[in-house]
C-alpha cells in the first residue's frame, strides 16, 4: 500500500553490487535519518533515496567514505512504498579488458608487472566486501582474453589470474 507522495533526497552511486554493499550503505547514513529503514538502496539502477531534510552533500560524502562513490542527484516527487525486499543485480567490475558497463561495480586493481616467464599477474583489489563480489570479479578476470584461471583472496584483498 502506497503512502502520500513525498519529496526525496536522491544519491547516484557506484560500486554497490549487493545486499552486503546495500547494509553498508544503510548503516554508514543511519546518523543522518534515524533509522536504517528509511534508506532505500536500488542496486539495478544504483541510487541512494532518503527522507526530506537530510543534506544531500554530506549523505554523499558519508557514502563516499564507506567506499561507494556518491553525488547527489536532486529532490526527486516519489511515491513511497515499502517492497518485500531490496532489489539486486549482477554487476561487473573494472578489469584489464575496460569492458566495464558504466554504472556497474567498479573496482580499484593495482598490477604488478608479471615477472619474465611467470604467466600469473598479482592484483591489490579495493572494494570487494563479500563473497558476493568475489564471484563478480572473478568472472570479470576469466572473461578477459587470455585468462584461464582467477581466483580472488578477499581476506588479503587480492587476485591472481
Amino acid at each position: 500500500m502506497s503512502e502520500a507522495p513525498v519529496l526525496q533526497t536522491t544519491l547516484s552511486i557506484s560500486g554497490a553490487s549487493c545486499q552486503g554493499c546495500a547494509k553498508k550503505i544503510r548503516n554508514a547514513l543511519e546518523p543522518l535519518t534515524g533509522d536504517v529503514d528509511l534508506i532505500e538502496v536500488n542496486l539495478e539502477d544504483q541510487t541512494v533515496a532518503l527522507p526530506d531534510g537530510i543534506d544531500a552533500t554530506e549523505a554523499a560524502r558519508i557514502v563516499t567514505e564507506a567506499g561507494y562513490p556518491a553525488d547527489p542527484v536532486a529532490e526527486a516527487h516519489i511515491e513511497t512504498e515499502k517492497p518485500a525486499s531490496s532489489s539486486s543485480s549482477e554487476s561487473n567490475v573494472s578489469n584489464p579488458g575496460g569492458n566495464a558497463e558504466a554504472g556497474k561495480k567498479k573496482t580499484d586493481a593495482k598490477v604488478a608487472e608479471p615477472a619474465q616467464g611467470d604467466d600469473q599477474v598479482h592484483l591489490a583489489i579495493t572494494g570487494a566486501t563479500c563473497a558476493s563480489c568475489v564471484n563478480t570479479i572473478e568472472k570479470a578476470l576469466k572473461s578477459v582474453s587470455g585468462v584461464t584461471h582467477a581466483h580472488m583472496n578477499l581476506a588479503d584483498n587480492t587476485a591472481t589470474a
